[in-house]
């Protein structure tokens, strides 16, 4: 006689019950970034950052906390502060959505004048 097993009675027995894991959402710019001005370039052929271009003063390789640095239990509110997002990178993205949108406004400002006068 032979013996059907269903799958649904050896998954309870194996089901997580404390994982302890959490779901944290990361931070995403509200807009997409759309560009009304052509590209300028801050490296040269060879790879190397030119004079003109901006070099920020942080890491570039964020608040990196290595595997020593954590805690041994990383409860909700850890897990939360662990993946929050730097306020520099909150404050450059404003800075930057100001300064694109004054800049959109100004080349739209000028098409119209240009056509206007056409």
């Amino acid at each position: 006689m032979s013996q059907h097993w269903h799958g649904h009675w050896t998954e309870i027995t194996f089901a997580p019950q404390k994982l302890r894991n959490w779901e944290v959402p990361k931070w995403y710019p509200s807009w997409p970034d759309r560009h009304c001005v052509t590209t300028k370039f801050i490296a040269d052929d060879n790879g190397h950052l030119l004079d003109s271009a901006k070099k920020i003063k942080d890491s570039s390789w964020g608040a990196y906390k290595g595997t020593w640095d954590l805690p041994k239990k990383i409860t909700r509110s850890m897990a939360q502060e662990l993946s929050a997002t730097p306020r520099y990178k909150k404050d450059v993205w404003e800075l930057h959505r100001e300064k694109h949108q004054n800049l959109c406004k100004k080349v739209e400002s000028a098409r119209r004048k240009k056509k206007t006068k056409e």
